[in-house]
C-alpha cells in the first residue's frame, strides 16, 4: 500500500482493510477496477487450503479446523458485534474503525451458517 500512496504501483489486489486504509490515507485517488464479489456474486475468493497428502494425513486436524470456521462463521452470523470487537482486538483499531471494517465484511454476506460456499453447491461438512 505505500507503494500505491508514493505512486511507485500503479495498480494492486487489496483486501477489504486494505482498501479502508488506502481511502484514508489518499482518498479519491485510486478507484475499484473489478469488485471480484459483484462481478463473480457465486465464487469466494478466499480460501484456506493444504495438500492432498496433508489432509489424507491429517484427517481429525482438517475436520477439527473446518468445524471450528463453521462454528465461528455462526457466532459472527447470529452476534455480528463479535466480529467489531474481535477486529478491535486483533488488528489493533479503534472501535469505530473496526466498526467501519466489520460492516464492509457483513455487507458482503460471506459467512455461512451452514458452511455453504459457491451459493450453497458446495457443502462444507463440520
Amino acid at each position: 500500500m505505500p507503494a500505491l500512496i508514493a505512486g511507485t504501483l500503479d495498480a494492486a489486489r487489496l483486501e477489504i482493510v486494505d482498501w479502508l486504509n488506502l481511502q484514508d490515507k489518499a482518498p479519491d485517488k485510486f478507484h475499484i477496477l473489478i469488485d471480484f464479489g459483484k462481478v463473480y456474486p457465486q465464487i469466494r475468493f478466499s480460501a484456506f487450503s493444504v495438500s492432498k497428502t496433508w489432509a489424507a494425513q491429517h484427517p481429525v486436524a482438517v475436520h477439527d479446523f473446518i468445524r471450528a470456521l463453521l462454528l465461528a462463521q455462526r457466532d459472527i452470523i447470529a452476534n455480528p458485534q463479535l466480529l467489531r470487537d474481535n477486529i478491535s482486538k486483533y488488528l489493533g483499531v479503534d472501535s469505530a474503525r473496526a466498526q467501519k471494517l466489520a460492516d464492509a465484511y457483513l455487507a458482503l454476506n460471506v459467512w455461512d451458517a451452514n458452511g455453504r460456499t459457491l451459493q450453497g453447491r458446495c457443502p462444507i461438512h463440520a
